[in-house]
């Protein structure tokens, strides 16, 4: 009997063989996964010559098969979606959109299956859709029946999703050693490009507000940035102390000041939580591990009741680093004076979420910010010893 490997060798020549064997999974596992029935369904000329000499166990049971109505491969996937989807737990269909789909397991982790054109991130598994895609209208919902295994996904045996060749997505690693007038010039790139979206919703208008750090800040936008101002003033003067080692707030003070933030603003993923995750990838990217686990272990427990399921699983895998692929490019831009990729990636964000794009790069200039502060303080500090010295001698 001949084997999917000689198969392969045989046909794998054929540019067209690939994608086609990734479809061929899929009708394996339709027929009861047995390759047989399998070589049979597929339309492929190339598996319908291959399967002139597999043995075909039951030819009635191969007439009445149904073929799927649609298989997407997966093209790229996050750590967190990969991870999620390697485990062997049960699944269900949690919301549904016109573009996406997010599934929940049995351990409560998530999966975001979406169009390539979407931005790489931690949870996202990411296909090749028809652009004119609308989930809305294809009867999925949380009453669908969902299979997975090691190699894909179906839901209502209607649509496949196959991840067995998908790329692993990971952030770019880059050296934490920053340059701090590159992190000036990026910072005042970022500033002025938030004065273009002033008017819009989130958090956008309050980043020229993060830069200056005023004692009473007037005309900030939205009542929502009113709302959210004091918070955000009492985390960048947190931040600034962690990473300059001084004296902190208590813990109990921090949970107090923060639970404001988290959950706050309307949306999939609300404004507020947005923000703290783009903290937390900042943290993480600027080699400040330690304090974004200190911050993680606060604002998590709160998360969890005061938030969505699927905000708090991204705000998950902000705490272990990782988000929009985007948010990654504007750290790495700024970190190697990449001022044109800087710019690219931020108008990225005009098209992530509602707001939830600007609202995470506040929080990443929540974090730049105290790197910056702190290191003026050191410089003045080294100024001021130079000038004592020349004096005194």
């Amino acid at each position: 009997m001949l084997t999917r490997s000689y198969l392969k060798k045989v046909f794998w020549p054929d540019p067209c063989v690939g994608p086609s064997f990734q479809v061929l999974d899929i009708h394996e596992y339709a027929c009861g996964l047995k390759l047989g029935p399998a070589l049979a369904l597929n339309q492929n000329p190339n598996f319908e010559m291959a399967s002139r000499h597999q043995a075909i166990e039951s030819s009635s049971h191969v007439a009445n098969q149904k073929e799927p109505d649609c298989f997407f491969p997966v093209c790229v996937m996050g750590r967190d979606a990969g991870n999620a989807l390697s485990s062997k737990s049960q699944w269900r269909v949690l919301a549904v959109f016109q573009r996406s789909i997010y599934f929940q397991n049995s351990e409560g982790s998530l999966v975001c299956l979406g169009p390539k054109e979407f931005e790489a991130g931690p949870l996202n598994a990411l296909c090749g859709f028809p652009k004119n895609i609308n989930w809305l209208s294809k009867g999925i919902g949380s009453e669908s029946t969902v299979a997975c295994n090691d190699r894909f996904l179906s839901v209502d045996d209607r649509f496949w999703f196959s991840f067995t060749h998908a790329a692993a997505w990971k952030p770019s690693v880059f050296s934490t050693e920053w340059s701090f007038e590159a992190l000036d010039q990026g910072l005042e790139i970022i500033t002025e490009e938030s004065k273009q979206r002033y008017q819009q919703d989130g958090f956008a208008s309050l980043i020229p507000f993060i830069m200056e750090m005023p004692d009473t800040p007037e005309d900030m936008g939205s009542p929502l940035s009113c709302m959210a101002w004091k918070p955000i003033a009492f985390l960048f003067d947190w931040l600034r102390k962690k990473i300059s080692k001084e004296r902190n707030n208590s813990s109990a003070s921090i949970r107090r000041e923060l639970e404001y933030l988290i959950g706050l603003g309307p949306g999939l993923t609300p404004s507020g939580d947005d923000l703290m995750g783009g903290v937390l990838i900042a943290l993480h990217t600027t080699g400040h591990k330690d304090i974004a686990a200190k911050l993680a272990e606060e604002i998590m427990p709160m998360a969890r009741s005061r938030t969505n399921i699927i905000s708090f699983a991204h705000l998950a895998s902000a705490a272990n680093g990782e988000g929009n692929a985007a948010l990654h490019r504007i750290l790495s831009a700024m970190n190697g004076q990449k001022t044109q990729r800087l710019t690219e990636s931020l108008s990225i964000m005009d098209t992530v979420g509602h707001s939830s794009g600007w609202d995470a790069v506040a929080g990443l200039v929540l974090v730049l910010k105290a790197c910056a502060a702190i290191e003026s303080e050191e410089k003045r500090k080294e100024r001021h010893e130079t000038k004592d010295r020349l004096s005194g001698g």
